[in-house]
């Protein structure tokens, strides 16, 4: 799981500082905060993507497909997900609506750049 995280990590965290950098540019807190958020939810989505690894449900795809998502979508859709269902994602079910969310947050972005 480690050497997964770190992996991760060096894949993703230097998009995800710079975008930090532009969100909160004259607030270090915020910005230290959001890194602290990233490295927990990380660590727990590849715990979780270990834990269904013999699932035959198609859990195991949805979340690996949502660990793949950027950071930014992912704690969003997080977050979401929380404010909407009042609970954790653990079905099947659970994690398609979280691929949906974040999915959806992308093509928000999308047409905000456009």
């Amino acid at each position: 799981m480690n050497r997964e995280m770190g992996r991760k990590m060096n894949m993703e965290m230097p998009a995800y500082l710079a975008m930090l950098k532009r969100q909160y540019p004259d607030n270090q807190l915020a910005q230290a905060d959001a890194v602290r958020r990233y490295i927990t939810e990380t660590k727990s989505g590849l715990y979780k993507e270990m834990q269904t690894a013999d699932d035959d449900s198609g859990l195991a795809a949805l979340v690996h497909k949502f660990n793949r998502i950027s950071p930014y979508a992912r704690q969003l859709a997080k977050q979401q997900y929380k404010e909407n269902f009042d609970k954790t994602p653990t079905t099947v079910d659970d994690y398609q609506e979280l691929v949906n969310i974040a999915a959806s947050i992308r093509e928000t972005n999308r047409s905000l750049l456009e």
